[in-house]
């Protein structure tokens, strides 16, 4: 019967693996971007996603820049 030392060690040579073999998927954003606040949640129910948005930013970038 395996120890709870060997189980500990096969689990954890078994993360390292599928840690190691996982690459992240990276996602450029950069480029200009128009965007609109929401304070009050209104974006979805009023379909903003189908019109032109006033603000404009560049990423990488901040909204004050």
């Amino acid at each position: 019967m395996p120890t709870m030392n060997t189980i500990l060690a096969s689990a954890l040579v078994g993360l390292i693996s599928v840690t190691a073999m996982a690459t992240p998927e990276r996602l450029d954003l950069a480029g200009r971007w128009r965007f609109a606040l929401d304070p009050d949640d209104v974006g979805l129910r009023e379909n903003w996603q189908s019109r032109p948005l006033p603000g404009c930013v560049r990423l990488p970038g901040t909204l004050p820049a």
